[in-house]
């Protein structure tokens, strides 16, 4: 399974919330006070995340339902061979 988790964090308002349910893949800047992804690479604004944990969806996607600003996107691919 192919998790890929995004995060828009120019718009992120600092709730806290996603580094509260998903803490092993958010956290809180100590600088800004917005979300950083951990271990993502950023291109234009977007921070992205791939792994293969799936623990990562079910947790992301609890962190993505309570963003209230909808800043999180997460998604699932089956690769063949499972």
């Amino acid at each position: 399974m192919n998790i890929t988790i995004t995060l828009h964090r120019e718009k992120c308002i600092g709730c806290a919330y996603c580094s509260q349910v998903a803490s092993q893949y958010f956290e809180m800047s100590p600088i800004d006070g917005k979300s950083i992804l951990i271990g993502s690479v950023e291109k234009k604004g977007f921070h992205t995340l791939r792994c293969d944990d799936p623990e990562a969806y079910t947790v992301c996607q609890e962190a993505k339902k309570n963003c209230p600003v909808k800043l999180i996107r997460v998604d699932r691919r089956n690769l063949k061979n499972e």
